[in-house]
């Protein structure tokens, strides 16, 4: 994350603390006061894990730094050891020796080399005068180089101890706005209704996501190849719905693919749902899973993150695009740990598991293209 756009989620942090504090002058607790607690921790995280990113950057960093310096280091010593020979040897010598040694040429040749070899003696020593000089600067460089990353990463570790000690004190506000709402007839029976909007509201993005694909195609198709030109062409795109199940990537996957949280239970169905506690039927486009509290949650196949976003009810939502119309969503998310554009692999966390009225829990969904499918049918016996 770069520096602007944290300052960006920084600062929606303090937005979300703004609007919390108002909640508390009323002190109502309701679905949407544990909405903003849901987004604000979620940016919380998102913080946390650029600062752990960052600490991990620094110490490569200074890792090198140091290397960097030890190197320079032993350069230095080298040609220290090296001129400190030469000084010794010069002072052994004297002036009267090199005198000597010209006088006692015994021809002008002799004379001529023994004057030559004292010059780059001598001209050796210059130079390794001022190569100490420039170790000297590059050591005197990096140890400012390294004092810099240190300090640097000092700093980064006490922002990353102060934010995880927001975020838990946050969770901790969060948790008793929380149960206070589980002991509420009237909470299960809002976010029932929040559940039903929000699966209408997920169908709405799965569809604007089609059709924005579809205009892809479309657009792709209709251009020609450079240097061919053709005329009045018509542009013909694959029906994804006429292909079986056999001739689809994902499609051979059914019945086979892993469930989004290991050890995760069912807690709620497809279909048709009838709450035996309130009476009550709603219909689930997937199903929730129970999870431990703050679970991995994993891609079920390879995808494209084609939407990271939060809906009231399910809370933060990924979805994955798995090509062919195939397209899978993950709700009710404490942090999400993937961006918009990023390529999956099968089996990569992608988020971590929220918590809702009925305990910690995951919402998942499996479309082909508009259609939904139980999921139940697509994952491997748990």
């Amino acid at each position: 994350m770069k520096q602007n756009e944290l300052e960006t989620v920084k600062k929606e942090i303090r937005e979300y603390e703004k609007r919390l504090a108002e909640t508390k002058k009323n002190e109502k607790n309701t679905l949407e006061r544990l909405d903003l607690y849901e987004r604000q921790t979620a940016l919380i995280r998102r913080v946390i894990g650029d600062l752990h990113a960052r600490i991990e950057e620094n110490r490569r960093g200074i890792d090198e730094a140091r290397a960097m310096l030890e190197s320079e280091q032993q350069r230095l010593e080298r040609v220290k050891e090296r001129y400190a020979r030469s000084i010794v040897t010069a002072y052994k010598r004297g002036r009267l020796h090199d005198t000597e040694l010209l006088l006692s040429s015994t021809s002008l040749n002799q004379m001529f080399i023994r004057s030559r070899y004292l010059r780059a003696f001598g001209e050796r020593q210059r130079k390794e005068a001022a190569e100490i000089r420039l170790r000297q600067e590059a050591v005197s460089r990096q140890k400012a180089v390294l004092e810099q990353r240190l300090a640097e990463q000092s700093r980064t570790v006490a922002e990353k101890h102060e934010q995880e000690s927001i975020l838990q004190k946050k969770q901790v506000e969060q948790q008793v706005v929380l149960e206070r709402l589980r002991k509420e007839k009237e909470a299960y029976q809002a976010e029932l209704r929040r559940k039903q909007a929000a699966a209408a509201q997920i169908e709405r993005l799965i569809a604007d996501l089609i059709e924005r694909e579809r205009l892809r195609r479309v657009s792709s198709a209709a251009k020609p190849a450079k240097g061919n030109v053709p005329r009045n062409r018509t542009v013909e795109t694959s029906p994804l719905s006429e292909r079986t199940l056999a001739e689809t990537v994902f499609g051979r996957l059914r019945g086979r693919l892993p469930w989004p949280v290991a050890g995760g239970r069912l807690i709620g169905g497809f279909g048709e749902q009838v709450n035996p506690k309130h009476g009550t039927v709603t219909i689930s486009n997937g199903i929730d899973i129970g999870s431990e509290a703050n679970a991995s949650v994993r891609a079920v196949a390879d995808g494209v993150v084609s939407t990271v976003f939060f809906i009231p009810g399910y809370g933060n939502l990924v979805i994955l695009d798995h090509g062919e119309g195939f397209r899978t969503v993950y709700a009710q998310l404490s942090s999400i740990l993937v961006r918009q554009g990023e390529r999956i692999k099968a089996g990569q966390t992608i988020a971590r598991s929220g918590e809702a009225l009925s305990g910690p829990c995951v919402h998942f969904e499996i479309w082909r293209q508009r259609n939904k499918q139980n999921p139940l049918h697509w994952l491997s016996r748990n």
